[in-house]
């Protein structure tokens, strides 16, 4: 009697213990589902909230497999020091594909924002914009939309989940000089940067002794406007064009210091360079005046020719210089 009692007393615990591991069980799985269930949730609400931040200057894009970048060439108030994107960004220029890629065609923004700069919609990060498009070459267009990978925010992102949008201070993307025009302040930046790696301390533009322009046009006002003219007429428009231009006329104008080839231009006399004939140097003299010129230095008698033919036309060089 005393064993069956003992056996029973000792069956007792093992049936609670049983049971109170099967209610742990239940609520670790419970409690895993609810925390499945919220993070399902916040992630659906991390999407709305990432979907509505404001789209700006450099985010990333794609269309169908290409990837590339956008680009705001509208002057508007920034976001995180960037310009921020509008409605009115829908030229192929405002769209760059790292592969080659090109816009031929493009609608009207979707699903922009409600908030306005400058009167205009704000794009989001959420925002679509159908088109067409294609590779260089014999290549089918392809039909899509673009679409924003990144807002191109970091850090503290801005959103327009309330009604308005932050309009901080005005100013250039610092970054790229893409399809826009320098200022004043950029050239005298990108100049000093240069001349600083050589240890000239000048910041005068053209002021070596044989520079032979007017005082007028040896000031930066006068340059950035003739870069920012040439620049537009022959395309160069990207930041790597701008770079292979700046850096050949950087050297060949001595540093931005003189228009005019330092040596007597006795060397391309006839006689004294094999190429003197080919480039019509044919009398003495012709060397020292037709010498390198320009902020590219352009040398010979048949090359500054067809260059005064296609600035001025064909009369204008018979007048000017055919007496030379």
């Amino acid at each position: 009697m005393d064993r069956l009692d003992k056996d029973t007393e000792g069956a007792v615990p093992e049936t609670q213990t049983e049971g109170t591991a099967q209610d742990s069980d239940q609520i670790k799985a419970a409690n895993s589902q609810k925390m499945e269930e919220k993070r399902a949730k916040n992630e659906e609400k991390d999407k709305v909230e990432d979907g509505l931040l404001l789209a700006i200057h450099g985010a990333k894009i794609k269309f169908n497999a290409h990837l590339g970048e956008f680009k705001v060439l509208t002057d508007v108030p920034t976001t995180q020091g960037k310009l921020t994107g509008t409605i009115v960004e829908k030229q192929i220029p405002n769209f760059k594909f790292y592969d080659g890629f090109q816009m031929i065609s493009l609608t009207e923004w979707q699903d922009f924002g409600t908030a306005k700069v400058q009167e205009n919609y704000v794009l989001l990060k959420k925002s679509t914009l159908p088109g067409t498009g294609k590779m260089p070459g014999n290549i089918p267009p392809e039909t899509g939309k673009i679409e924003f990978i990144t807002s191109g925010q970091v850090n503290e992102p801005e959103s327009v989940a309330a009604k308005g949008a932050p309009v901080p201070e005005q100013k250039y993307d610092e970054k790229c000089y893409c399809d826009r025009d320098f200022t004043e302040d950029d050239i005298k930046a990108i100049i000093k940067k240069l001349r600083e790696t050589e240890k000239i301390k000048t910041t005068s533009l053209f002021y070596d002794e044989n520079c032979t322009l007017s005082e007028s046009d040896k000031t930066y006002k006068r340059l950035c406007e003739e870069l920012n003219s040439m620049m537009k007429k022959h395309n160069i428009n990207t930041c790597i064009r701008k770079i292979h231009f700046l850096a050949q006329s950087y050297h060949e104008s001595s540093r931005y210091g003189t228009t005019l080839e330092y040596s007597s231009g006795k060397k391309y006399n006839p006689g004294n360079h094999s190429d003197a004939k080919a480039m019509e140097h044919t009398v003495e003299g012709d060397g020292p005046r037709y010498k390198g010129r320009g902020i590219i230095q352009l040398t010979w008698r048949k090359t500054q020719k067809k260059y005064f033919s296609y600035v001025f036309g064909k009369r204008a060089w018979t007048i000017k210089y055919q007496e030379n």
